[in-house]
């Protein structure tokens, strides 16, 4: 559909019409919709803010996705330092109007540049960049930013990455555990239920200029669809590219069940169900639906395995996803001889 092969790419359903790259798709969609408020707004601004992130983006390739192996100390500092000050001037230049990125309306800047940034909000912690943008001691104004994106209903509740979701298991062992640990207690529940989200309707349109390329999309398709079969060992769709992969083992221990454990995953994710649809604690199921009994332990990996491979917003929005994996933890957790949360 798409000449280059790549995303993000729309297909307008009026016309027909196939329009890729962020911006194009973005300016089109004005065009399409005159009655809303433009995205190019003040197209200036627009500009503007746009050369300023796309500025910490490309300083910060080298310590973020490529190996620094072939890299001395001195020029992984060096680096650091450039991606230090991109992140400095975007902050100083939200501190001088904001929240948002041109100003008091969510525009085409903020669009393009939120796909990496919250990306970026998880991960640079644990790559070589080793800094946390999100920081509101350091990068105060960029915190409020994030902030203002995470509050907007139409981006926080359908299209943003969790935390979950974006970290990385090679380069922080461990980091699922300490998340599923925050999924169970619901103090951390409610913390990452007001965390869950972050940008515009729009976000679906893609990165920023220089980011198109990002892989697969990451349309939500609601819903935990094809979670019995896939942890009983049937193939799911390729879905978000390096996050659906990588979600699948999470830290090199998670395997899918045979399919004859079908009836088990069948059990588990049935409890789950219930439980969400009760706002009650899961009860661990004693037999599968043809009355066969369940093993426990197929029950816990079964939950740990769906949980890992819950991807948002591929799968559904954040607060959704918030609630699904606590439950599915929490099953876990008790199937494995500790008292659901």
């Amino acid at each position: 559909m798409v000449p280059t092969n790549l995303v993000p790419a729309v297909k307008l359903k009026g016309s027909g019409d196939v329009v890729w790259e962020s911006e194009a798709i973005l300016r089109r969609l004005d065009d399409e919709f005159p009655d809303t408020r433009p995205m190019f707004a003040d197209e200036g601004k627009v500009l503007l803010a746009g050369n300023i992130t796309q500025r910490l983006v490309n300083t910060s390739f080298g310590l973020a996705y490529r190996s620094t192996e072939n890299m001395t100390d001195d020029e992984i500092a060096e680096a650091r330092s450039g991606l230090v000050a991109a992140v400095d001037a975007l902050d100083q230049h939200l501190a001088a109007g904001g929240p948002f990125l041109a100003g008091d309306q969510v525009t085409a800047a903020d669009a393009m540049a939120v796909p990496m940034l919250e990306r970026y909000g998880v991960q640079m912690p644990f790559f070589a960049a080793q800094l946390s943008i999100r920081d509101p001691a350091r990068w105060p104004s960029l915190a409020r930013w994030f902030d203002a994106m995470e509050a907007l209903p139409s981006y926080g509740g359908r299209v943003a990455g969790d935390a979950y979701s974006w970290t990385p298991d090679r380069g922080r062992p461990g980091a699922h555990a300490h998340l599923r640990r925050q999924e169970r207690h619901p103090r951390g529940r409610r913390r990452r239920a007001r965390r869950g989200g972050r940008a515009g309707r729009r976000r679906a349109a893609g990165a920023g200029p220089g980011l198109q390329r990002r892989g697969p999309g990451r349309g939500a398709r609601g819903g935990a669809r094809g979670g019995c079969g896939e942890a009983a060992g049937q193939p799911r769709g390729r879905g978000r590219g390096r996050r659906a992969g990588r979600a699948e083992e999470p830290e090199g221990s998670l395997k899918r069940l045979a399919p004859e454990k079908a009836p088990a995953v069948d059990a588990a994710l049935r409890a789950v169900a219930a439980a969400l649809l009760a706002g009650a604690p899961p009860v661990l199921p004693r037999a599968a639906a043809d009355g066969a009994e369940v093993d426990r332990a197929d029950v816990a990996q079964a939950c740990h395995y769906v949980a890992a491979r819950l991807c948002v917003p591929r799968d559904m929005g954040a607060p959704a996803a918030a609630a699904l994996r606590a439950a599915l933890l929490s099953l876990a957790a008790a199937a494995e001889g500790g008292t659901a949360a």
